[in-house]
């Protein structure tokens, strides 16, 4: 099934909502590749912020146990490669239209 725009050169698929000519796909790509780089390291630098900042409350849950440092530590990890991976995505933006970077640090 396919959605039909008004010009056929532009029609989508109807499973993964991209264009069905490959080189139409990738002109579109490559045109909001910019974008999409920005809003990606935006995005990671917030959740990276998010993390750390919920550490207080961490503290006021577990005290200062071996719980902890676990979990503080686990949150400054994971803050820090999702930084590494921000700015990464700067210095080769093709892995901003990767899905797998961003899904092996959702992890």
């Amino acid at each position: 099934m396919n959605i039909k725009a008004a010009n056929d050169s532009h029609q989508l698929s109807f499973w993964s909502a991209e264009f069905k000519d490959p080189a139409m796909e990738q002109a579109y790509q490559q045109h909001v590749l910019p974008d999409t780089v920005r809003f990606l390291r935006i995005s990671l630098c917030v959740w990276a912020g998010l993390l750390i900042v919920f550490i207080p409350a961490d503290l006021a849950f577990l005290a200062l146990s071996e719980g902890l440092f676990v979990i503080g530590g686990l949150r400054v990890a994971h803050a820090a490669l999702l930084l590494c991976l921000a700015w990464q995505v700067s210095k080769r933006p093709f892995m901003a239209s990767s899905g797998w970077p961003v899904t092996i640090n959702a992890v």
